[in-house]
């Protein structure tokens, strides 16, 4: 068995391969239009790690060496980040990213 299959990679990208529940595509337009408006409250550092982090799957190391920020900076950025878009837009569909980032 290979121990290493995740090294390397984080599980966010490796989850982000999965397949995905169907939805219909009204459904899919106002989720979009609700995200836009939580990402709209974020600060530009705040939209650029979440954009590295979930959409180009950067691990938070990656992501301060791309920032020039220190890690744990990273993480508080992250953190605070989804925090606001939660309580901004009520996305439930939010909470599946990290309820503790």
């Amino acid at each position: 068995m290979n121990n290493n299959r995740w090294k390397g990679t984080n599980a966010m990208s490796a989850w982000a391969g999965a397949a995905k529940p169907y939805t219909p595509p009204d459904q899919a337009i106002e989720q979009k239009a609700r995200l836009d408006i939580a990402m709209e409250a974020l600060t530009e550092r705040e939209r650029l790690v979440l954009k590295l982090r979930f959409h180009k799957g950067t691990t938070q190391t990656g992501v301060s060496v791309i920032m020039g920020l220190s890690k744990s900076t990273v993480r508080l950025a992250e953190k605070s980040a989804l925090k606001k878009m939660r309580e901004n837009a009520g996305l439930k569909e939010l909470r599946m990213l990290r309820e503790e980032a």
